[in-house]
């Protein structure tokens, strides 16, 4: 699955869209689950969820998860995409995340990582990671991500060599 030409400015729209849109279960509405599929769908265009039926509750998303034959959403998106380590997690990436004593499913957005909340979007430091999913190949090697995820590094040679070119030692 590779990420969409212009998938960067889907992913913005996307949240523009959710960000004052309360919690409300269900698969279209606005859960961690539903959240982070529609982020992926933005990235990838493919829905990564088509194959978990609709819920409205808390107990249907329960059960929509054990007639996926999964125990809880963590395991169905092990399902669904890579695992990568979270220092490697790029903007649009998706990753697991503990508030307080909840774990959350947010998406990764550069040093953030946002998810519903009861009034919209909420926002948590990158470092509230515990697990995280690559969502598309954007076709660079794989390593850890910048703080601002979007700067390659330069190879130390390459910065020796012009540091020789202007008269270094």
């Amino acid at each position: 699955m590779k990420r969409l030409e212009g998938w960067d400015i889907r992913l913005l729209d996307f949240i523009a869209i959710r960000q004052r849109e309360p919690f409300k279960w269900g698969k279209r509405e606005n859960d961690c689950c539903s959240f982070a599929n529609g982020a992926a769908m933005a990235v990838t265009g493919k829905d990564i969820m088509k194959d978990v039926r609709n819920y409205r509750s808390e107990a249907g998303a329960a059960r929509a998860l054990v007639e996926a034959g999964v125990s809880s959403f963590e395991e169905l998106v092990d399902r669904l995409l890579p695992a990568q380590p979270v220092a490697f997690a790029r903007r649009g990436d998706l990753a697991l995340a503990q508030k307080g004593n909840e774990t959350v499913l947010t998406v990764v957005e550069g040093d953030f990582l946002i998810g519903p909340d009861l009034d919209g979007l909420m926002r948590l430091p990158r470092s509230a990671a515990v697990k995280s999913w690559q969502v598309g190949n954007i076709g660079l090697p794989l390593a850890p991500a910048s703080e601002a995820d979007a700067v390659p590094v330069l190879n130390e040679s390459a910065d020796e060599d012009n540091h020789n070119e202007r008269g270094g030692v």
